[in-house]
């Protein structure tokens, strides 16, 4: 035989004092986890060294259009060269053509973007893309455009 209980403030959907102080202490208490400091920033590189600047110290890693294209131009090359030999050409050989997907940015108008990639992959038309980008909200549509 089971008796039934009346309900509660606690069974109503409602939370009790209990609740409601045990949420606000750990609140509190987070609020106090974020610590005392924020980070400083470091000094600013002298504009004279801006080309020999590194951040992840990898080469060819900021390229400066102001200053002379050349280098920008050989890793372009470097990276032709390496597509040929990924794909077994001879040197110097015709590249075939590459389906490239730059997506925009937009905030809430970003839904645009993926209506469109929901609507290339409906209709069987969307291209098997080898580079996709993309800005702001086009960066987090981005990957969806590798899925099939």
């Amino acid at each position: 035989m089971t008796t039934e209980r009346a309900p509660n403030s606690a069974t109503c959907g409602f939370l009790s004092r209990r609740g409601l102080l045990g949420i606000a202490a750990g609140g509190g208490a987070a609020a106090l986890l974020t610590g005392c400091n924020l980070p400083v920033r470091g000094t600013a590189v002298p504009k004279n060294r801006t080309t020999q600047a590194s951040v992840v110290g990898a080469a060819n890693e900021r390229f400066f259009p102001l200053y002379g294209t050349q280098p920008l131009e050989v890793e372009f090359a470097a990276a032709a060269d390496r597509r040929r030999k990924a794909l077994g050409l001879a040197a110097g050989a015709p590249l075939p053509e590459m389906q490239l997907l730059a997506v925009s940015g937009g905030g809430e108008n970003g839904a645009f973007g993926a209506g469109l990639l929901c609507g290339w992959s409906e209709n069987a038309t969307r291209p098997v893309f080898e580079l996709v980008t993309g800005v702001s909200t086009g960066a987090l549509i981005a990957p969806f455009a590798f899925l099939v």
